[in-house]
């Protein structure tokens, strides 16, 4: 079952730990619960999908070494004469 109320905030989400048949009693039914902000895929953490880019990252990055043409690239069977015996 899950329970819900508009808005933002932290709740408290109780996930089955596990159950157990009494015979012709209801079950019993184990609980973890966990406090915090509720996503939308009722878990429990960081928005994720909601997070916005550093602005302090900007302009640090780089495609790093990249091949620059066919210079770097050895046929089939000609890199014997570079191997370490």
């Amino acid at each position: 079952m899950t329970v819900g109320a508009l808005g933002t905030g932290n709740g408290i989400l109780a996930s089955v730990d596990h159950e157990e048949s009494r015979g012709d009693e209801l079950p019993f039914v184990a609980l973890t619960p966990a406090q915090g902000c509720i996503q939308a895929d009722l878990t429990i953490g960081a928005d994720v999908l909601g997070a916005a880019a550093l602005r302090a990252n900007e302009g640090l990055t780089s495609n790093g070494v990249m091949l620059g043409g066919r210079g770097f690239l050895v046929e089939s069977g000609g890199g014997t004469p570079f191997a370490r015996s």
